[in-house]
């Protein structure tokens, strides 16, 4: 797997290229990007005028959506069998010769349109091959990308996401780091600042994201640790001494008599399963390898559930399969949510799993 770093991407692709694609692919779009794009801005300063001739402009609601028409293109010409752009961010993986001659492609044209590879910031992943394999592939690696970062799987991450329990485990561990240093650094001015603050930016609000992207409901022990971390903080911030009830009570919405200080217990498993995800994390492995050895597979090993009073309405699984091939067998189940977990084992079921919440 190699995951790709475009360098200063927004303000470096080709207008010109952004007005074709805007003209081939939304041609309704066209006039409006015209206006904005087809002359230079003049920016003055101590009369000395500065244009802005590249990339989109700051600011621009449109500016990531053109910025996605202009490596169109380029993202779909990959061959790689898993393929995954996030505006600048790619991972490309499958087997070597694959990826080497998706990166033979994606580089010159990349340049074609102004853009180009940060090296320093590009990684490679070993995912399914054997050591000395992987050190061949290294070598043909750095021939093309010279300064590519080796990263070990356990510590792999897709557009923040952590893939796999190892890379989850880093995460929360990091979470758990990053908040123990921010309340100490909270208890240095007035208390109903650092509340503030605490409660609105430095607890839930910097994981939430991570709770949305992977099973965080599997590692109680950490997420407790985090509750654990936040109380006692509050608590120091506050000068309170929350017992168990009083501090359950607190963590509570705002809305229904608490603090707001969410739990990280609580939020976890709600926020876990709405996830749409086509990584799917094996209990033992990410990704195992494919029969021909080459291609990896992609292996549902995890239990889903909920609990009743977070999870208002039974969910819809639509749970896809595959029968040997790349073609894909819909199938489709019903999980009802029973107080405190009832589970639904899905372990037969190979590749992907997309969840939606009914009603």
């Amino acid at each position: 797997m190699v995951k790709l770093d475009v360098s200063n991407a927004f303000n470096s692709i080709r207008r010109d290229h952004l007005l074709e694609c805007c003209r081939e692919l939304v041609p309704f779009a066209y006039p409006l990007v015209h206006l904005s794009y087809a002359c230079s801005s003049i920016l003055m300063f101590n009369d000395i005028p500065i244009y802005s001739a590249t990339g989109v402009q700051q600011g621009d609601p449109l500016g990531p959506v053109l910025f996605a028409l202009g490596v169109n293109s380029i993202a779909h010409f990959v061959r790689s069998p898993v393929n995954i752009w996030y505006l600048d961010d790619a991972t490309i993986s499958g087997p070597p010769d694959a990826v080497f001659d998706d990166l033979r492609v994606i580089l010159p044209s990349l340049s074609d349109i102004g853009l180009s590879i940060n090296a320093d910031k590009s990684k490679i992943v070993n995912i399914a091959l054997n050591p000395s394999d992987f050190t061949a592939s290294i070598s043909t690696c750095r021939g093309i990308l010279s300064d590519v970062r080796i990263t070990d799987k356990s510590n792999l991450t897709i557009l923040g996401a952590p893939m796999g329990p190892s890379a989850l485990e880093c995460s929360l561990a990091g979470k758990i780091s990053h908040l123990s240093k921010m309340i100490d650094k909270l208890k240095v001015i007035e208390p109903h600042v650092a509340f503030f603050l605490l409660r609105n930016h430095f607890s839930v609000p910097k994981i939430l994201y991570t709770l949305r992207c992977a099973p965080c409901f599997q590692r109680g022990d950490l997420l407790s640790d985090l509750d654990n971390i936040l109380s006692l903080g509050t608590s120091s911030l506050c000068n309170l001494a929350f017992d168990d009830p009083g501090w359950t009570q607190a963590s509570l919405p705002v809305r229904w008599g608490g603090l707001g200080l969410r739990s990280y217990s609580d939020l976890a498993l709600p926020h876990s399963y709405p996830l749409i995800t086509l990584l799917v994390l094996s209990q033992t492995s990410f990704l195992e390898t494919s029969p021909n050895g080459n291609c990896p597979k992609f292996t549902l090993q995890p239990v889903v559930g909920g609990r009743l009073g977070l999870v208002r309405s039974c969910p819809t699984l639509n749970l896809y399969s595959v029968n040997g091939t790349k073609s894909l067998v819909r199938q489709s189940s019903k999980a009802c949510f029973l107080s405190p977990i009832n589970t639904v084992s899905l372990a037969s079921v190979q590749v992907a799993v997309k969840a939606a919440v009914s009603g």
